[in-house]
């Protein structure tokens, strides 16, 4: 998914049931500075 803008904050998805899913995020700074990737693993 690619984003509206580097400046949003949240999403708002819409996910089935009994599933699982996998989310990655990472920040750049105000300096160009690219984080590492931060995951997370759901299930529903």
């Amino acid at each position: 998914m690619t984003l509206a803008s580097v400046s949003t904050r949240s999403v708002s998805l819409t996910l089935a049931r009994g599933h699982t899913y996998t989310f990655r995020v990472r920040a750049t700074d105000k300096s160009g500075n690219v984080g590492a990737f931060a995951t997370g693993l759901y299930s529903f």
